[in-house]
């Protein structure tokens, strides 16, 4: 059975044949995909190996891309903790208000499922959007990636968990 891993953090340089080159130095890959959107590199793809001891030997190694360390782990299976209609909600920080607004954050994640609700906290730099997914890929890509580009500008993207006294 093949194993599938993640793997983040990917040079923007990139390209597919260097992405499935480097994973392909480590054993036999079924499938290795870099992502990327409108031509330009998402910097995070997705391997398969063949042997799923060569995938825990991979995740068990510290790797670097260009002087930079990529994240490295195995890739939830795409059902897992997946509810499909059921909305989530995203911190999304790192905003800069003079180039990114509420509409762009919606254009920007509509590719990835139903944008309920966003809102940028005024002059703090960090918002929150909530989605609905229909595709649990598309959910994984969004949590397994925690940088994500907006007109330019490299933002931060993480599950938003309650405040411990929030009750949901």
């Amino acid at each position: 059975m093949a194993a599938k891993i993640f793997a983040g953090g990917i040079p923007s340089t990139y390209t597919q044949e260097d992405f499935s080159a480097y994973f392909k130095k480590f054993g036999d890959v079924n499938e290795a995909t870099l992502i990327f959107k409108h031509g330009v590199s998402r910097c995070f793809g997705f391997v398969k190996y063949v042997d799923p001891k060569v995938a825990k030997a991979v995740v068990g190694k510290i790797h670097r891309l260009e002087g930079k360390m990529i994240t490295v782990k195995f890739s939830a299976p795409s059902n897992a903790n997946f509810e499909a209609d059921t909305p989530k909600r995203f911190w999304v920080g790192s905003i800069n208000e003079s180039i990114i607004s509420k509409a762009d954050l919606v254009n920007y994640f509509s590719a990835f499922g139903l944008v309920n609700d966003t809102f940028i906290v005024k002059n703090r730099g960090f918002g929150f959007v909530t989605i609905t997914f229909s595709n649990p890929n598309k959910a994984e890509m969004l949590e397994n990636h925690r940088k994500h580009p907006i007109k330019g500008e490299e933002v931060e993207v993480k599950v938003a968990l309650p405040k411990k006294h929030e009750v949901m």
